[in-house]
This record gives C-alpha cells, structure tokens and sequence, in this order.
C-alpha cells in the first residue's frame, strides 16, 4: 500500500550493512510486489505457523532462524478440548481468507518454439500479478512441474551460442556444445549501438528482465550462472547518477573485467601498471623534461611470450575486438578512424578508458535499457538495491550446486505412504543422497522439483518438504516416479542401494517419470 516510511527504503538501500540479508529479504518479498501480493504472503505466513504448532514442529522462516509455536499467540491459539491445554494437536484457529492468490493458465506452450512463445506470453502477462501456471502442447501435464519446466527450458534456450547475448570466447574447451557454457558467468556482450542486430537482441533482454522479475514474484529459481558484474548492474546505484543519463554508469571497473574475461582483464590490468609508472615519472619534479621523455620511451610491457616489449610492438589500435568470431563483427572503432590509431605510450591511457566505456557502459547501453524495461513491467527494478550482488545471486539462483548432511535428509526430507524414518528402503535413499556427486545432486533436485536449484538455506527453505513414499507393486525393475508440485517421490522399495542408485539416475535422465 506504499504506506510505509521513506526512510524505511532509504536505510535497506544505502545501509545494508544494518540489516541482515534474512530481514532485508522480508522487507523486498513483502513490499516490492503490491498489495494483493502483500496479503498473499500474510496468509502463507499464517498458515505456515499454523500447521507448525499442529504438528508441534518447528518454523523455519525466510532467514533460517528457527520460530517456536509461541509465535502462534497473536493469533488467538486455543485448544478445543482445554483452554490451557498443551496438546499442539488439538489447536483451533477461526479460518479467514482476504483472498485467494489468482492463477492464469497459459495457452499451451510449443516446446519446440518455447523463446517465441515465451516472448509472446511474457509481454501479455507482464503486468499481472496472477500466478503462470503452463501446459504444454499435447501434454496433459499442469501445475508447478510443468511451470518450472517451462522456465528452466527458456533458461537454457537463452544461453544459446546462436543468440549472440552472451560473453564467451572461441578457444573456450566446451565451444563444441551449443550453449555459453562460461566458468566466469555470463554478462553481455557489447555491440555497436546502431548495429543492425541490435532490434532483436534487445527484445531478448527486455524478454530477460520480464522473466528474472516473473522468477522473483512467484518463488521460481533461474538454472543460469549469471556472472557478479551483470548482477552489480541490476542492484548497484551508478556511481555519476547526476552527471550521467546512463542508469548503471561507473559500476564496474578493471576487477570486474578480470573476473569476466580473466585474459584481457589481466592484460589491461598491465596497461594500468604501465599507466602509473609513465605518471610517477611525469610528475617527478627532479627531472627534466629530455629525461622524462627518454624514461617513458624506456618504459616495456609483457608479452603473450612473457618477453618485455616495447608497447608500440603490440601493433594496438584504438578498435574493440571481441573474443569470439560468433557476433557478427570483427573490430569496432572507440572513436573516429580509430583503426589508424595506433596505441602509443603517450595516449595508452585513452584507449583502457574508452575500451572500459565501450565495454561496461556505451556497448551495453540499448541492452540494458530493454532489459530494465522488461523487468519493470512486472515491478520496479529499484527493489533490487536492498541486496548486493552475491545476494541477488542466491535469490534468482538459489544453490546451484545443491549441498546437503545426513542431519539435512534426517530432518527436512520425510518418509511417507509406507515409508517410516527406521524402513531400509528410506535408509537406502538417505544413503544414495549422500554419495552423490554435485552434476548427479543437480539431476536428482531438477527430477524432483523442475528446477536444478535449491532456494536458500537448501532443503529447510524447500516447500513443500521433501516426502518419499513407497511404491506399490513395484519391484527392482520399476522405476520411481515424481509429482513435481508437491515434491513427492514415489520409490520402490528397492532390494539394494546400488539398484536404487541406478534406477534413480536414469529416471533423472529421462522424461516422463513425473506425474501432477
């Protein structure tokens, strides 16, 4: 209702510091979506706590912390049978609802055509705040095992090579496959801005932003290993806000390209070094100037042969070369006739700063732009700017690599339907669990939820909670079978672990083993 304090925003922004990620994560999940949203997560709220004390466990809330059941006294708890009784299980709160949470079904979606129309989709829904809920074309399948389907398919489309949205390199060891596959995380690739490409590059990132702020309102996690410096783009205030049009301008730096693309990073990180021993001699007040001149021209830079050269036999230019030959161009001038430039000891200050522009800023400009557009359709991109970038990660992303103890299966995964917590086959499980690598964790979370990612805090913050149920008339050749809304795996009570292991990996690698 905006009816909060300024100063409330003002202090989660600017002073993160104060708060703990847990509190400013409430504060954005309860004020960035509206209000009926608002009122749909004081209802979860209510009924989480709610089923916590009838079944006398324990609330783990957004931030990890463990609430007891006496959380429940602001909501009148009584027992049925006894006023002071302590019997959880007895426990009656009066039913009321506001409202219910509305829920769009999609018209059926082609997996054979998912970017166009998710494109489609995305642009129509983008304001609303109903739920997506996505069948696709000839499927019976609905609810949230489809939908996460749904969303973790455009990820992977969206990192195709063919698109040309992405930074990668052509030498790159998994360049046969065709998908950016970038150790680094991916952050986009800059353009001439009046490049012909452009038009339908930017309607991708206006998709981008539609879809990373669809993930944030209902609870999806985005499968894609965004890198720290896109995410400083989204979260990070510009440094020039009054003297720049340019929303994310001075941002990033010489570390940010490092991180991004290690080998020119650490190349225009030598260019920097060179910069400041030319300044030191310039600014010695002891010299003349013959003997500055003579010192500067003396001054050499390491080679890919790590030979120290003249930096004038590097043959530089003031022109951007991309690392990969997949975009369409080779070189882009940093300014007029830049080609016939060449990168002297006296101007080599100029063309790291016009190649960090171009790269972090001017390149990226209509990019950028689309994509904050797209997200501010479905809400404003300012919310961002209560996390920083590490923590964004974990909010789109969750645990990409999903890590769990035996304490973790023992207390958040439960045994149900012919399962208890001392049967062999349930032990079996718990054991397969924990001997499986990360690439096999990912498949078994992907299997059971639809999305290779765990939300935060891992399997605690996964809802609903893990269950495992035996199969019925199910023998070693039988294979499980999962309802993806519900997080419910149905497992044959397998006679060994090896067979529950391998039967368990193959059903992760093929389609069809889920039901909803």
């Amino acid at each position: 209702s905006s009816s909060l304090p300024i100063w409330t925003e003002w202090l989660t922004h600017s002073y993160k510091f104060l708060y703990p990620f847990e509190t400013r994560q409430l504060y954005f999940r309860t004020t960035s979506f509206g209000t009926s949203r608002s009122i749909v997560w004081l209802q979860e709220r209510r009924d989480e706590l709610i089923r916590a004390a009838r079944t006398g466990g324990l609330l783990r809330p957004l931030g990890g912390a463990t609430t007891t059941t006496t959380t429940l006294s602001s909501f009148r708890v009584a027992s049925n049978s006894n006023e002071n009784s302590s019997t959880t299980s007895n426990v009656f709160v009066p039913e009321f609802r506001l409202g219910r949470l509305k829920i769009d079904r999609a018209t059926p979606i082609d997996r054979e055509h998912i970017l166009r129309d998710a494109m489609n989709l995305f642009h129509y829904h983008a304001k609303s705040k109903a739920k997506l809920e996505i069948q696709f074309l000839n499927e019976e399948g609905t609810g949230d095992g489809p939908t996460l389907e749904f969303y973790a398919l455009i990820a992977n489309e969206l990192q195709k090579h063919s698109l040309g949205l992405w930074w990668h390199h052509d030498d790159y060891e998994h360049n046969e496959t065709i998908y950016v596959r970038k150790l680094e995380g991916l952050f986009p690739i800059p353009y001439a801005q009046n490049d012909e490409k452009l038009d339908v590059i930017c309607n991708y990132f206006s998709l981008i932003g539609i879809y990373f702020a669809k993930c944030l309102l209902d609870k999806y996690l985005i499968d894609m290993p965004l890198s720290i410096g896109f995410l400083k783009l989204l979260c990070m205030k510009s440094k020039y806000n009054n003297d720049s049009n340019i929303w994310y301008d001075g941002i990033l730096d010489i570390n940010d390209l490092i991180d991004i693309e290690p080998s020119r990073g650490k190349f225009f990180q030598q260019l920097y070094q060179l910069i400041e021993k030319r300044s030191k001699i310039l600014n010695d007040i002891n010299k003349t100037n013959e003997e500055k001149t003579l010192l500067c021209s003396q001054l050499k830079i390491e080679n890919d042969q790590h030979e120290s050269v003249d930096l004038e036999h590097l043959c530089l230019t003031f022109v951007y070369s991309p690392p990969s030959n997949t975009y369409g161009y080779q070189s882009i001038e940093l300014i007029p006739n830049g080609s016939h430039i060449d990168v002297t000891i006296d101007n080599v200050d100029q063309y790291v700063k016009l190649s960090l522009d171009f790269i972090f800023c001017d390149g990226i400009r209509r990019q950028m732009d689309a994509f904050r557009n797209g997200f501010n359709q479905v809400f404003s991109i300012e919310h961002l700017r209560c996390f920083n970038p590490h923590e964004l990660k974990l909010l789109l992303c969750g645990n990409q690599w999903p890590s769990w103890t035996l304490d973790d299966l023992l207390n958040y995964i439960e045994p149900s339907h012919g399962f208890t917590r001392e049967s062999a086959g349930f032990t079996k499980f718990l054991n397969v669990m924990l001997e499986l690598d990360g690439l096999e964790r990912k498949s078994v979370v992907q299997f059971i939820t639809g999305c290779s990612s765990l939300p935060p805090g891992g399997l605690a913050n996964l809802r609903p909670r893990l269950a495992v149920a035996r199969k019925v008339e199910a023998d070693d050749n039988s294979y499980p079978s999962v309802n993806t809304c519900y997080h419910y795996l149905k497992l044959p009570d397998y006679s060994s672990q090896e067979i529950l292991k391998v039967r368990l990996m193959t059903a992760c690698k093929e389609r069809g083993f889920y039901f909803n």
